[in-house]
């Protein structure tokens, strides 16, 4: 609870609520419509269904988190993406088109996780009044960099509980808090939205099963690590990363529009730059980065690349070197402009087959052959027998390999 009061103070809003969910993934689930047992109805869907709603739809940019569709795809909603501008930010009149009566929440993007840009969360918030729609801010990636950037003389636009129309804002505690994984907050404008995600069975041979989240339990030595790294930063330990994140973001954007060849993508708001060349194949250069010890992530619509900023970048020399390595990379492009690699023939398969469902069941494969254990050879019966890994290789062993060893050798 400590934790959800330390975010909830950031929001701006004192009456506040929320609770400490498992990360991003299972926080968008729980948000809108974790489906346990026959009664289940939580958040955004449960107030949706309150009003009759029983086909509920969220209304996102394109560039919102796909963890949006995973728990659409779930529970059986709807989700309407909204394309974004040139910018990289949705168009609020764009959402406004979108909103049917069927709408149960908008979402918004504080950043985005393709180019870090921040979705003009004002004018969605007055969308969403207009039209008594919630408005849900998806703050898990620039959480604890966007409240600090006022305590470091940056202009941002108001993003929180400060818009009358923002109901729910999620926070990931993993990323720039520091904190552990499987730790993030979900914080509602009052209790009673909050309300609506809480799940009870008094019916239970048990006893009363009641549970504010989608996992009924969580791990307590996170929660206590999670505790213990907010207690250990502090809020200038915080407002020292967000300035040392924001700063080397920016520079790090001035610094490959300078480069010949090199196009930004989006607005490098927080703590994402992203990029595209002219000069070759941006997966090409993206295997090369990667060769010398850098993360960066492809992007496949546009083709671009990403770098996440993180403190790393920005200890001394380590921003120089980065920006050295790309303009290497960009020669070397120059240089093999039929140079292919194993990122760059994957992106452009995907984007050559037009069938996505195709796509979708090569990764489902891939999938279940990295988590599915290989069969024993048939040899004899054993074949038919149900073993153990262990008892499998046992059973691979001839007679001799696995008999007694002679007292000699004891």
């Amino acid at each position: 609870m400590q934790r959800v009061h330390f975010c909830v103070n950031g929001a701006t809003v004192p009456e506040s609520r929320g609770k400490l969910g498992e990360g991003s993934n299972v926080e968008i689930s729980v948000r809108r419509h974790p489906k346990v047992g026959k009664r289940s109805e939580t958040a955004y869907r449960n107030r949706a269904w309150a009003r009759g709603m029983y086909r509920p739809e969220i209304v996102a940019p394109s560039t919102a988190h796909p963890a949006l569709d995973k728990a659409a795809a779930l529970f059986g909603m709807t989700i309407r993406r909204v394309p974004v501008r040139e910018d990289d930010r949705v168009h609020a009149a764009a959402v406004k088109r979108a909103i049917g009566p069927h709408t149960c929440m908008i979402v918004a993007s504080a950043p985005n996780h393709i180019t870090g840009t921040v979705d003009p969360i004002e004018k969605l918030s007055e969308v969403a009044q207009r039209f008594g729609v919630p408005l849900h801010v998806d703050c898990t990636l620039g959480g604890f960099l966007l409240p600090f950037m006022e305590y470091c003389d940056y202009s941002i636009p108001t993003f929180d509980f400060r818009l009358p129309g923002v109901t729910s804002i999620a926070i990931d505690l993993h990323r720039y808090g520091q904190a552990p994984r499987s730790c993030s907050v979900l914080m509602y404008r009052d209790q009673s939205m909050m309300r609506h995600q809480c799940f009870c069975n008094s019916d239970w041979a048990g006893g009363v099963y009641a549970t504010p989240t989608l996992a009924g339990g969580r791990d307590g030595g996170a929660v206590a690590t999670a505790w213990a790294t907010l207690l250990g930063k502090g809020r200038d330990g915080y407002i020292n990363s967000c300035h040392r994140v924001v700063e080397t973001t920016r520079r790090l954007a001035d610094l490959l529009s300078d480069i010949d060849g090199i196009t930004l993508r989006g607005a490098a708001d927080l703590c994402i730059v992203a990029f595209e060349t002219s000069l070759g194949d941006i997966y090409v250069l993206v295997d090369f980065m990667t060769t010398k010890g850098w993360h960066v992530d492809p992007l496949l619509s546009p083709e671009a690349a990403r770098v996440p900023v993180t403190l790393r970048m920005c200890e001394e020399g380590v921003l120089e070197a980065f920006v050295e390595d790309v303009i290497e990379g960009l020669r070397y492009l120059s240089e093999n402009p039929t140079k292919t690699t194993k990122t760059s023939a994957f992106y452009h398969m995907l984007q050559t087959v037009a069938d996505r469902m195709l796509v979708d069941e090569l990764s489902l494969i891939r999938l279940q052959a990295h988590y599915s254990i290989p069969p024993p050879l048939d040899r004899d019966h054993r074949g038919l027998r149900a073993l153990s890994v262990d008892g499998r290789k046992m059973s691979m062993l001839t007679s001799t390999e696995v008999s007694k060893p002679s007292a000699e050798k004891i």
